[in-house]
């Protein structure tokens, strides 16, 4: 049997906001441009190039007008605060990046990127082809199936059907069941109030969906939770269609669009110089212009093993983070914060290595389109003090002595 053609589907607005928190460095150009958010999605574009090597490949971004989901609840997304400055300054040059690498962009005024890739994923899977959704947001498994997969670069991890039902207790095909009961903070989706993941979760494996749910609530048992649902029955239905994503576009499918054509060198020169990319500009040098070929346009870098690195996003995982730290009795540690001036800065998320090739990143307070749940603030410095202020523990860093003040802001 033939082996399936690949088709490659980039959740492009995501991955900037991923880069912009996921590249610690303050990079700005000798002129003040910040250009931390262009060098990881530079980085990360070339890592699913490279590595997967796709046959066809599409970016999709969300559109800065108002979609169908605020027509229906008017408060979806209201939690959301303005990007950054800094990152805002750097919108308008992501999609001619993406077309100087030679790849297909696509956005549409009332849809997400969200809902570009559902409809692209499913024509893709009736084409024939094998479909990799690269994302790390959580709503995207509900597209799973046989032929279409999620892939996580940031995190190395495949999604398939067996990881969607660890995560929510149920298959693809009832996640928007489980997601409409629970809600969703992130994109201030209501949801049933009082209704958490694990709950949700039962009633949907019991019931199948909302609907049989709400036709069959006098056999829910807990008195409590038939009245929560009783009371929120609008905002779980409203919910379920805030999160369900549209697989219907009406987009054209041409394979021919979604090849990956060779890269315009001439304008990714302009557009590195303009940020200072030396590495990029160096690797550009004797890069030959082949469609999808990016080592040429990488400098060789030493190969850094990252099987042993890991997000702390468990109490589990935390549990044995802080007995390794107590057991190894010398860590490293560095800040994600929100601000370059320590007195002023709050912890976003830190960093530790307690051991070579081994390395974790405990994510506290981010918020970006797709974040994943993270640990309390409190509770995690409250289980963090104890060992960040024993002496006989050594600490190493660098421009440790901001660290130092920041975690102070944090009563450590």
């Amino acid at each position: 049997m033939d082996k399936r053609k690949t088709l490659y589907l980039i959740d492009g607005s995501s991955y900037i906001f991923r880069a912009f928190f996921g590249v610690r460095q303050q990079l700005s150009t000798s002129k003040g441009f910040p250009t931390n958010a262009l060098y990881g999605f530079i980085n990360m574009i070339q890592k699913v190039i490279r590595d997967e090597k796709p046959d066809y490949l599409v970016v999709a971004f969300d559109s800065p007008e108002k979609t169908f989901r605020h027509e229906l609840y008017t408060e979806y997304k209201a939690n959301r605060d303005a990007p950054p400055e800094e990152l805002a300054q750097q919108f308008p040059f992501f999609e001619p990046l993406v077309e100087a690498y030679g790849l297909s962009s696509l956005r549409r005024p009332g849809f997400e990127a969200d809902d570009i890739i559902g409809t692209l994923a499913k024509k893709g899977e009736q084409a024939g082809l094998e479909v990799s959704i690269v994302s790390g947001d959580k709503d995207m498994m509900q597209l799973i199936s046989p032929n279409v997969h999620m892939l996580d670069t940031m995190k190395n991890k495949k999604f398939v059907d067996a990881d969607v039902i660890e995560k929510f207790g149920v298959g693809p095909g009832q996640v928007i069941e489980v997601m409409g009961l629970m809600g969703d903070s992130s994109d201030h989706i209501p949801g049933v109030a009082g209704v958490g993941p694990k709950t949700a979760a039962e009633l949907i494996q019991k019931f199948g969906s909302i609907k049989s749910l709400y036709e069959r609530i006098d056999e829910v048992e807990k008195k409590k939770v038939k009245e929560k649902l009783e009371r929120d029955k609008d905002n779980a239905l409203m919910s379920r269609e805030l999160v369900t994503i549209n697989i219907n576009m009406d987009i054209e499918f041409k394979l021919d669009d979604m090849k990956l054509r060779k890269f315009d060198n001439a304008q990714l020169r302009k557009m590195f110089e303009e940020f200072e990319f030396t590495s990029f500009i160096d690797g550009l040098e004797d890069a030959v212009s082949e469609p999808g070929k990016v080592d040429t346009l990488v400098v060789d870098r030493p190969v850094v093993d990252r099987s042993e690195y890991e997000t702390i996003l468990t109490e589990e995982s935390l549990d044995r983070l802080l007995k390794n730290l107590v057991k190894k009795k010398t860590f490293a540690f560095d800040m994600e914060t929100t601000s370059k001036r320590p007195v002023w800065a709050r912890a976003v998320g830190i960093s530790f290595s307690f051991e070579e090739g081994k390395a974790c990143y405990l994510p506290l307070t981010h918020r970006y389109l797709g974040v994943p749940s993270q640990l309390g603030l409190e509770i995690v410095f409250e289980r963090l003090k104890p060992i960040l202020e024993n002496e006989h523990i050594k600490k190493c860093g660098h421009n440790i002595k901001y660290d130092l003040i920041v975690l102070a802001n944090e009563g450590v």
